[in-house]
C-alpha cells in the first residue's frame, strides 16, 4: 500500500526521457494517442508491505518520506 501526494500531469508536460522509458519498459506510448491522456506523479509518504496477518507488525517500509530501517 502506498499513501502519498498525487500530481496530475497533461501528456505534454513529462520531460521527454521520462516518456520515452516508459514507452521502452511497458511497450506503450501514450503520447502517440490522439485520447486526452494524463500521467499521475506520486510522492510516497507512507508505504506498506505484507503477505498475511502473520506479517502485520513491521509492515511499514517509508514513513513520512523517509525510508525506515
Amino acid at each position: 500500500m502506498i499513501d502519498g501526494d498525487v500530481e496530475t500531469l497533461a501528456v505534454d508536460a513529462l520531460p521527454t526521457e521520462h516518456g520515452d522509458r516508459f514507452g521502452t519498459r511497458t511497450g506503450f506510448d501514450p503520447r502517440t494517442l490522439i485520447t486526452p491522456y494524463r500521467w499521475h506523479r506520486i510522492t510516497p509518504r507512507r508505504i506498506q508491505a505484507w503477505r498475511e496477518a502473520d506479517e502485520l507488525p513491521g509492515r511499514t517500509l517509508k514513513r513520512d518520506g523517509r525510508w525506515l530501517d
